[in-house]
């Protein structure tokens, strides 16, 4: 039995050399036919440095070093296309999930012959008003997607080959990686950890939003159906409006007239046109960005013990590299 570790590197150099440390005590519990894949996501620290460091001392760490920060689901799925491991174990090296969680997750997986085990957190950290934009994100996701994935829901998990090579099928170019681990299928169960929260964290609140607006295009498109139908009831109420003005006008009432009431309706009509606009716009952007087919990312070296550091090996793509290796 072979376990792959798999950690994304940005701005992670003082956590890194503590997290492998605690990571190698605790995979030395279950095996020692393992690997370390660090994916080094464009980081501007000394994380890439460290690593190979550590790869002077361990040869069972391989260091995929991208060309330039691609974003961290980008990262998270390259090192998982490029494991090798019967199991993969996919954390964070920020020390936030415990590192010493793998022997939880292991014997989870086993006992509920499932194919994922992934972690949720106990208690949801942060402020009071954090944890209701938590609530109201996982309830909208489901609302308008259907995907009914566990509310907060942790980045560690540790999946089986076959689940691995499944999700390697998805190449969507604007990735949201927490849809796909659902849509992929297969036994997933979920186990509760206790995760720590960083003061300083590059998930600001518009970076937040923004995945959130691309996780709903990229896994619905309930939004176009529900602006086509309030489009559909702004025309039939402006419809009937007209009508009742009209036969005001033919009985002799004078109509309703104002510059307020004008002003008002064209300031509604005119958001409502806009915010069609703007929605339509954000479908035609993905479509934009997917027919272009860019890769995910883009690996400047692979440095491992088996290979050399400019080896050709370095320029297999990831989906050439994950089929041969698993």
């Amino acid at each position: 039995m072979k376990i792959s570790i798999v950690t994304t590197l940005y701005n992670s150099a003082s956590h890194l050399e503590e997290f492998y440390k605690r990571i190698i005590l605790s995979v030395k519990k279950l095996t020692n036919d393992y690997e370390i894949v660090f994916v080094n996501d464009g980081s501007p620290d000394c994380s890439l440095e460290i690593c190979k460091k550590l790869l002077s001392k361990n040869p069972r760490i391989k260091i995929i070093d991208l060309s330039r920060n691609f974003g961290h689901h980008e990262a998270m799925m390259t090192g998982i296309k490029h494991a090798s491991g019967d199991y993969i174990f996919l954390i964070d090296a920020d020390l936030e999930e415990a590192p010493e969680s793998i022997v939880k997750f292991y014997t989870k997986l086993l006992d509920d012959d499932a194919d994922v085990v992934y972690g949720v957190q106990k208690k949801r950290g942060g402020t009071f008003v954090n944890k209701i934009i938590g609530k109201i994100y996982y309830w909208t996701f489901k609302f308008l997607t259907g995907i009914q994935i566990s509310p907060n829901i942790c980045t560690v998990r540790l999946m089986s080959c076959r689940y691995a090579k499944a999700l390697a099928l998805y190449n969507e170019k604007a990735l949201s990686i927490g849809g796909i681990w659902y849509l992929v299928g297969y036994k997933q169960t979920p186990l509760p950890i206790d995760k720590s929260r960083k003061k300083n964290t590059t998930y600001s609140f518009l970076r937040r939003l923004g995945c959130f607006v691309d996780s709903i295009v990229s896994f619905s498109f309930k939004p176009l159906v529900y602006f086509c139908f309030l489009g559909f009831g702004i025309f039939m109420g402006s419809i009937f409006y007209s009508s009742y003005v009209l036969i005001q006008k033919l009985i002799g009432n004078k109509p309703i007239d104002g510059w307020t009431s004008l002003i008002m309706s064209i300031w509604f009509l005119g958001g409502v046109t806009i915010s069609f606009l703007g929605v339509i716009s954000l479908y035609l952007a993905k479509i934009f960005v997917e027919v272009k087919s860019r890769p995910l990312t883009i690996i400047k070296e692979i440095v491992s013990a088996d290979l050399p550091v400019n080896s050709p090996a370095h320029k297999t793509n990831n989906e050439e590299h994950f089929s041969e290796k698993v």
